[in-house]
């Protein structure tokens, strides 16, 4: 078990926690039609910093949107799994693991989502 002021370490699945680093804000940019899986919903992101619950805005990135999602909108992570997550329309569907349907992978590739102390995240 991993404990605190000692580094993570890539792959440690045994660990019941992950060090987060200390920041305002964080952005991840990913490429929808490479990291993405429309079957599951899930956006592939390896070795993610998000736990479930946060709120992030999505940005098509001047490309079209994910379908299910808006640029501009807030949504609420759901931890899948160390390098995957899903988005849900609200704080409570993310709990529950109720996922948005993402049903195309739109255009563009500089898609991202970002998290910052927006007063609905209070913490990382």
């Amino acid at each position: 078990m991993p404990l605190i002021g000692n580094p993570y370490v890539i792959g440690d699945t045994t660990g019941n926690f992950k060090i987060l680093d200390d920041v305002s804000s964080y952005t991840q940019s990913f490429n929808p039609t490479t990291e993405m899986d429309l079957g599951a919903d899930t956006i592939l992101v390896n070795d993610h910093r998000f736990i479930t619950g946060q709120r992030v805005v999505y940005d098509n990135g001047g490309g079209s949107n994910i379908g299910g999602l808006s640029s501009g909108t807030g949504y609420y992570v759901i931890n899948n799994d160390l390098d995957s997550i899903k988005l849900a329309s609200s704080y409570s569907d993310a709990l529950i693991g109720n996922s948005i349907d993402l049903s195309t992978v739109g255009s563009g590739l500089n898609h991202s989502l970002t998290l910052g102390f927006d007063g609905v995240n209070t913490k990382f």
